[in-house]
């Protein structure tokens, strides 16, 4: 029922009668192994499985980017974060999608197919990866790309392998569902007001439908330009590398009309833990300056 809109709909209002409004299983059927093996636990339990494991694997992603000794420094950013409180209170996967982000953009040079890894399965949210084969063209990351392409394929075909009906239902009537959901007026409802793409500001701006698509579509073609751009000469050290995964972050999430403004937690993370990492350094070297003084 996950992939048939109006079956899926009966299922939320008669597993969850306190809900209102309409719901709709949006993404393609790899993202059913990361949430279906919950639905064996009652809804609060799964809830906190769910966030736990998304916040431990953003926590773990800046580990990795920043080193483990920071672990203890790293995850109290994540934990104030108004947007993280955002994924925490509406259950969102953007933990998971932006910590496979970070991880594929800040990896791609110093280790390809972990890096690729993590792009292709960055899949199961589409529009999130519009710009990716961009970045790794530019690169040069073949061996990223071959990884991203064979994980990509590999998750696509066991999904067909275990769920025979989920893509030609998904074709037929999720996307076409999802694309009248992308095409409605602008009222907003409160899923509209959590969109945070070009498209979505231009029509709460209550500009036409056709001056938003253009507007979204030369916003579109600067991030490509930008992402090219960004990738055709290697970072040189660490900080350059994190500065270059948070710009790439950034110009996914505006590239496409389609992202809600949960979806940048973890281009955020990654932003603050920049600042931290810099202030704590300036505060060092104007400490070790006050002491020669």
């Amino acid at each position: 029922i996950l992939f048939h809109p109006a079956r899926f709909q009966a299922w939320v209002v008669a597993r969850f009668p306190f809900l209102a409004g309409h719901y709709r299983w949006g993404y393609p059927p790899g993202m059913a192994f990361l949430m279906t093996p919950l639905g064996v636990l009652p809804p609060i339990a799964a809830w906190v499985a769910w966030m736990l494991g998304g916040t431990a694997a953003m926590i773990l992603a800046m580990g990795m980017v920043f080193g483990r000794r920071n672990l203890r420094l790293l995850a109290p950013i994540i934990l104030v974060l108004p947007i993280y409180w955002d994924n925490l209170l509406a259950g969102q996967n953007a933990l998971f999608t932006g910590a496979l982000m970070v991880l594929g953009f800040a990896f791609l040079e110093r280790r390809p197919v972990f890096a690729g890894v993590a792009l292709g399965l960055l899949t199961i949210k589409p529009p999130l990866g519009l710009l990716v084969p961009i970045a790794l063209v530019a690169a040069g990351a073949w061996r990223s790309m071959i990884a991203a392409a064979a994980t990509a394929l590999a998750l696509a075909t066991l999904a067909a392998i275990v769920m025979p009906d989920a893509w030609p239902l998904f074709l037929s009537h999720t996307m076409p569902d999802m694309t009248a959901y992308l095409q409605r007026p602008y009222l907003p409802t409160p899923s509209q007001a959590y969109m945070g793409s070009p498209f979505y500001a231009a029509e709460g701006l209550h500009m036409s439908r056709r001056l938003a698509w253009l507007i979204q579509a030369l916003v579109t073609a600067l991030a490509a330009a930008a992402m090219w751009r960004l990738w055709r000469s290697p970072a040189l050290d660490p900080a350059d590398r994190r500065a270059r995964t948070l710009a790439s972050a950034a110009l996914c999430l505006v590239a496409t009309p389609y992202s809600h403004v949960y979806d940048a937690v973890g281009a955020t993370t990654l932003l603050c833990a920049i600042l931290m990492e810099d202030g704590a350094a300036m505060a060092g070297w104007m400490g070790a300056g006050a002491y020669e003084n």
